[in-house]
C-alpha cells in the first residue's frame, strides 16, 4: 500500500478511534454494538437510497440467493467434500472455522470458511506476522481458487449473506463500518462478492472500499447484481481473485492483510505509548 493510501486509511481510523476514546469504550467484541452505535447513516442518505428497495427486486434477490446457494451446494458437493477431506488430511485441526462478521444493520453473525491457516499460528495482530509462513500445505491454492469461501453458500442460504453485496466487515473493523454508514452500506445484506471486490479488493483503502460499497447500494438492482456476479467470474477466470486475503489475528484468520483493523490499530497505539513511558 503506498503512502497516500496509508494516509487516507489512517484518517478513517483516526476518526473512529477518537469517537471510541471519547465514549470511554475499549475496542472489544463485547463493546462492538456500542461502538457501531456511535455512527449512523444520515436520514437524507437513507431517504435517497430507498434502502428497503422495491418489493419485486427484494423478492427476486432472495429467491436467487436461496436457489443459487442450494444448487451450488448440491452441484459442488463433490468439491466441498473433497476440499474438506483435503484440509483434514493435510493439517491437524478443524476443517471449518467460524468468525464474527458485521451483517445487515450492523448485527453480528458467524461466517464460515474452510481453514487455510495452521492451528499453531501465533495469535498476533496481522501486521506482526507473515501469513504465508503459516498457511497449510494447500492453503495458498485454496485461497487462489477461492475454495475456502465455499462454506459461505450456507451463509447465503440461511440469509446471513447474499450472493452480491458489500463484503461483511470483521467485527473489529470499526473504521470500515463507520465509513460505510456514510453511504448506507451497512443497511443491506452483505455479500459473497460485490462491486468493491471486482474494482480493487484489498488494494482499496478503507474510504475507497466504503465508497464502492456505497455505489453498489445506490445502483443495486437485478441488472447491477448480475454485472457484479458475472464480473466475479471474469476475475476468477483471469486468476485475479475477488475475495479478500486472510491472515491470522484475534479470530485466527483475519482479513485485509495490509489493512490493520481498527482494534489492532488502537492496541498498537496503546503499546507504543506504554513503550514510550517505559523508556522515559
Amino acid at each position: 500500500m503506498n503512502e497516500a493510501c496509508a494516509e487516507v486509511q489512517g484518517n478513517a481510523q483516526a476518526e473512529i478511534q477518537a469517537l471510541i476514546a471519547s465514549a470511554g469504550l475499549e475496542p472489544t467484541l463485547e463493546n462492538a454494538a456500542a461502538i457501531y452505535a456511535l455512527t449512523a447513516t444520515p436520514d437524507d442518505v437513507r431517504d435517497n437510497l430507498n434502502l428497503e428497495g422495491r418489493h419485486p427486486y427484494r423478492f427476486a434477490k432472495r429467491a436467487f440467493d436461496m436457489t443459487a446457494s442450494a444448487c451450488g451446494m448440491i452441484l459442488l458437493s463433490w468439491l466441498i467434500v473433497g476440499t474438506a477431506v483435503a484440509v483434514k488430511l493435510t493439517s491437524p485441526g478443524s476443517v471449518i472455522f467460524k468468525q464474527q462478521r458485521v451483517g445487515k444493520n450492523k448485527e453480528l453473525f458467524n461466517i464460515y470458511k474452510f481453514r487455510t491457516m495452521r492451528i499453531d499460528t501465533p495469535d498476533l495482530p496481522s501486521h506482526m506476522i507473515d501469513a504465508n509462513d503459516w498457511l497449510t500445505p494447500i492453503g495458498a491454492v485454496m485461497r487462489r481458487l477461492s475454495l475456502d469461501e465455499l462454506p459461505q453458500l450456507w451463509n447465503i442460504f440461511r440469509g446471513d449473506m447474499s450472493a452480491v453485496g458489500p463484503r461483511p466487515a470483521l467485527w473489529s473493523q470499526f473504521d470500515l463500518v463507520a465509513e460505510r454508514d456514510k453511504y448506507g452500506a451497512n443497511c443491506v445484506r452483505p455479500g459473497l462478492t460485490g462491486w468493491a471486490q471486482i474494482n480493487g479488493r484489498d488494494e482499496l483503502t478503507i474510504e475507497s472500499k466504503a465508497m464502492r460499497d456505497g455505489e453498489y447500494v445506490a445502483n443495486r438492482g437485478v441488472a447491477f447484481d448480475l454485472k457484479c456476479f458475472f464480473g466475479t467470474f471474469a476475475k476468477l477466470f483471469t486468476g485475479a481473485g475477488v475475495v479478500e486475503s486472510t491472515v491470522p489475528g484475534h479470530d485466527s484468520e483475519l482479513d485485509d492483510a495490509e489493512d490493520l483493523s481498527c482494534a489492532e490499530a488502537i492496541k498498537a497505539g496503546e503499546m507504543a505509548e506504554e513503550e514510550k513511558g517505559s523508556a522515559a
